[in-house]
């Protein structure tokens, strides 16, 4: 079964929401999100434009088939209710912050909320 997660990109003007449907674990979504983030001056950009290069992001791995097809993360317009972990790369403190979301039937808010933060290796 895939480990799916959501992803939050916020500035001061807007909120933009992902969703890769595999690999959403830290040592997997994680670990991307943590090295896209080092590879850009990601408090110099918008939210929008943080995310549309986010989708066109992709490290190679080999997943069966061509790596230049498979682009993990997807627009959605908000929190999916079957994820395992969220998200939040906050541009306005400049924050990466994932929350172990299992058991979670609540909004983001409570989620955020709730501190269960997980490290990313």
């Amino acid at each position: 079964m895939s480990t799916r997660s959501n992803i939050i990109i916020k500035d001061n003007s807007c909120k933009v929401y992902l969703y890769r449907h595999s690999d959403g674990y830290p040592e997997g979504a994680g670990v991307d999100l943590k090295k896209f983030l080092e590879k850009h001056e990601y408090d110099k950009w918008s939210g929008s434009q943080l995310a549309t290069d986010l989708i066109r992001f992709h490290e190679p791995t080999d997943y069966g088939f061509k790596v230049e097809d498979y682009y993990p993360y997807e627009l959605t317009n908000g929190i999916h209710g079957d994820i395992e972990y969220l998200y939040v790369i906050n541009l306005i403190d400049n924050t990466l912050k994932c929350y172990d979301v299992t058991g979670f039937d609540n909004p983001e808010e409570d989620i955020i909320k709730s501190e269960n933060l997980i490290d990313i290796p």
